[in-house]
């Protein structure tokens, strides 16, 4: 099958002009966090890098690479917010025309001694015409259910859940799924965390693959 094709164009235009995807919470297709919350008064760094496929009918081709940071701060022992930005490489011919840059704030509420949390990821997606100053902003929403259990000290599994609605008229919303690993020699300072996602639109065909990594430290931590 040929992927240059009106339904495909159309769809990645939804997809990358019309709101992208989390968060990330490091990107609109990772979350790159935990439903444990940050002790108040601790932060936390993570870097991320993920890659994006889409597969439909068989075929599946590598549409764009993630580069994403965010900075967390625990404000309460339950609640923290995080913030964050991420930067898209458009690896298809018809969008590597365009920048995409994109920025988010979450707050975060964890519950049940950090196994469960509900997240509302604010975000601004702004895509840019690298040859002129033309550019398009849009925002979302994308409330956000995570589960994390700590193993021991040195590893966690985690599965997260979102749905993804842009504020643009007759913007398709969204669903991502993901599931993480935290490892680390103590979590409580730093973790690799491996994530796999998927990302589709329920009323279309085909979806997104999206694996990726990133590392967070964190800083000014009493306990895990």
């Amino acid at each position: 099958m040929n992927f240059k094709t009106n339904f495909l164009k159309s769809l990645w235009a939804t997809m990358f002009l019309f709101g992208l995807l989390q968060l990330n919470a490091q990107s609109f297709f990772n979350t790159f966090d935990r439903a444990r919350p940050l002790d108040q008064g601790a932060f936390v760094t993570t870097v991320s890098f993920a890659k994006q496929y889409f597969s439909y009918d068989g075929e599946t081709e590598d549409i764009s690479n993630t580069y994403g940071l965010v900075s967390g701060f625990g404000v309460t022992d339950e609640f923290s917010i995080n913030l964050g930005w991420a930067s898209y490489d458009l690896l298809n011919s018809y969008f590597k025309s365009f920048k995409v840059k994109y920025y988010i704030v979450k707050p975060k509420y964890s519950m049940l001694e950090g196994k469960i949390a509900l997240g509302m990821p604010f975000g601004v997606v702004i895509s840019k015409f690298k040859e002129s100053d033309e550019s398009e902003t849009e925002t979302y929403i994308a409330p956000e259910f995570m589960f994390n259990y700590p193993v021991n000290d040195i590893f966690e599994f985690g599965a997260n859940a979102r749905i993804i609605i842009p504020f643009v008229e007759d913007a398709n919303t969204l669903i991502g799924i993901d599931v993480a690993f935290g490892l680390s020699h103590d979590l409580s300072l730093w973790a690799i965390r491996p994530e796999f996602g998927i990302l589709f639109d329920p009323g279309e065909e085909g979806m997104y693959f999206t694996p990726g990594v990133a590392v967070s430290y964190y800083f000014n931590t009493r306990y895990y």
